[in-house]
């Protein structure tokens, strides 16, 4: 007997609407719901009336912020699984339903029938522990902190490349944070094209910035041939003094907001379970990228298989089949969340160095394949995540083996990486020719 479906569109400031289904394409009920328990247990109550004996009762809602999080809640607290759909399949089954409406009766329907047409692609939702759920929330505010960090750091990198052409390749060598007190000075011209030597060395001398008197006679003359180019006509250089200063200001104020986030996934990722620790046993992971799996994948219960781990993180092609053919090189779907796909992708980049069998990947991704550096990694990823489920489920540490599983030493593996999985420097220029041209 199939399950009596809940088909739940949540909504941020109006009604939630939910359909109430007994079989595909058979509606037995729909209305609005307020975010109260008295109205959600009514709903149950009206369940009843429609549940055959015996039948079960599932409920599926869609990924809209966090407002699913208190409505799973209820249901789980009282044994009804729920099933959380991702927004992007709600949203195109729903323009098959209704090519020119838009309604959420049919945002609502659409998820009851995802149920049925979907059903080994779905997995009950387990809601994480509150540790689990601090720590990824940590996790998750701490990437804002680094993206809008870059996005800072970017953009005073392009200012200063235009302001001081002529050593435009090296303005990146002050973006660090024990140098950037230097730029408000290179940046002011008019003074500088006036300053003697002697008084920009003082000034400099002054900020306490690690710079030798070569380096800094270089940046001297580099202001000084920056101020001859440019017209103070055209520039208000008290005014580009000021902005530099509000950039600088503006990155430290993120750095200690990164350092502050990085103490709170600290504490939280002390609380969560031991063997989630063991993750740092494998190459690639650290404490960080440790705390960020554990966010993501808790103690891995909720998946059955290594293949449903690959599907919730992305970094798989997307399918695409018909008939006898089964296309092959299709995009990464990328569908996961961006913070664990980071963590991911980067962990594999560096174990690929360090474990023979993710290089024996990678060579082969890259010189047999001709796939870029980017599939390449991302085809480690997947083959990390296998490492990172069987850590999870079993709680037994990593052991680096080497191309016929037998155990190996660092060293050892360092060295067979080294002799028989190089990648040739003329296979690398073809990927990046390819990726360019692309």
């Amino acid at each position: 007997m199939l399950p009596l479906t809940l088909g739940i569109d949540l909504a941020t400031n109006t009604a939630d609407q939910v359909v109430i289904s007994t079989q595909p394409g058979q509606i037995v009920h729909t209305q609005p719901v307020s975010p109260q328990v008295r109205a959600w247990t009514q709903v149950l109550e009206r369940v009843e009336t429609w549940r055959a004996p015996g039948q079960a009762v599932v409920v599926i809602l869609e990924a809209s912020g966090m407002a699913w999080l208190p409505v799973a809640a209820f249901f789980q607290a009282r044994q009804i699984p729920v099933y959380r759909i991702k927004g992007e399949q709600s949203t195109e089954f729903r323009q098959v339903l209704a090519k020119y409406v838009k309604q959420d009766r049919l945002d609502a329907e659409a998820l009851t029938r995802l149920y049925y047409m979907l059903p080994d692609r779905l997995h009950p939702l387990q809601l994480p522990s509150a540790p689990q759920h601090a720590l990824k929330r940590a996790c998750q505010r701490r990437e804002d902190y680094c993206t809008a960090h870059v996005r800072e750091q970017n953009r005073l990198q392009e200012l200063l490349k235009w302001v001081l052409p002529s050593r435009a390749g090296q303005v990146d060598r002050l973006l660090a944070p024990t140098r950037r007190a230097i730029l408000p000075i290179l940046v002011n011209l008019p003074v500088v094209a006036t300053q003697a030597w002697a008084a920009f060395w003082a000034q400099l001398q002054a900020t306490d910035v690690p710079l030798s008197t070569a380096q800094a006679r270089r940046w001297y003359a580099a202001a000084q041939d920056a101020a001859a180019l440019h017209a103070p006509a055209y520039v208000d250089f008290a005014a580009l003094v000021r902005e530099v200063q509000d950039y600088v200001a503006q990155l430290a104020h993120l750095e200690g907001r990164i350092a502050q986030w990085d103490q709170e996934i600290a504490t939280a990722y002390a609380q969560m379970p031991p063997v989630t620790h063991q993750l740092e046993t494998l190459p690639g992971v650290g404490a960080h990228t440790s705390a960020v799996l554990s966010a993501f994948l808790g103690r891995g219960d909720q998946f059955s298989n290594r293949a449903q781990v690959e599907a919730f993180v992305g970094l798989i092609p997307a399918t695409h089949a018909t008939g006898t053919q089964n296309r092959k090189g299709t995009p990464i779907r990328k569908d996961g969340p961006s913070v664990l796909k980071k963590a991911c992708y980067l962990a594999a980049d560096v174990a690929r160095r360090w474990d023979p069998q993710l290089a024996a990947i990678y060579y082969r991704e890259m010189v047999h394949k001709g796939n870029t550096h980017t599939q390449a990694v991302c085809r480690c990823v997947n083959a990390l995540l296998g490492r990172i489920w069987r850590i999870l489920r079993t709680g037994e540490p990593y052991e680096l083996r080497d191309g016929q599983g037998a155990p190996i030493s660092a060293q050892d593996a360092r060295t067979v990486i080294v002799e028989q999985y190089t990648v040739p420097e003329e296979v690398r220029h073809r990927s990046q020719a390819r990726t360019s041209a692309a």
